[in-house]
């Protein structure tokens, strides 16, 4: 929700057109931006916390940029570099999980269908 109500004041259209004609529009862009990653920062926390990794990278990362368009060379907070490293080893761990679970179903059914089809042709034969 509040994503959607800065989406006016962050778009590069607004920035373009309107932020360069006076000080306080460079201003409203600004405080607009930082409060854009404070609720990206936000959301990805929540999706982090319920087990949403991919989706919490995004947010993430979308923090970090609207933290650079509002102030340029600006490097992002360390928590939120925290939080990113943290998502992205949980997600990967998640995804060597998933892989070892597959691939451990995948092997006994190979197995198990090539023990079952030479027993069948032994008996014919």
């Amino acid at each position: 929700l509040a994503l959607n109500e800065l989406k006016p004041f962050t778009s590069t259209k607004w920035r373009l057109d309107k932020a360069q004609e006076d000080e306080i529009n460079q201003q409203t862009y600004k405080e607009a931006k930082e409060l854009q990653a404070k609720a990206y920062f936000r959301l990805g926390t929540a999706q982090t916390s319920s087990g949403d990794f991919a989706a919490a990278i995004r947010s993430f990362e979308h923090s970090m940029r609207s933290t650079r368009e509002a102030t340029p060379g600006r490097e992002p907070e360390p928590v939120v570099l925290r939080r990113l490293a943290d998502a992205k080893r949980e997600h990967l761990r998640k995804k060597k999980r998933h892989r070892k679970k597959f691939k451990f179903m995948f092997s006994n059914e190979e197995g198990g269908g090539t023990n079952g089809a030479s027993g069948t042709e032994g008996k014919e034969g």
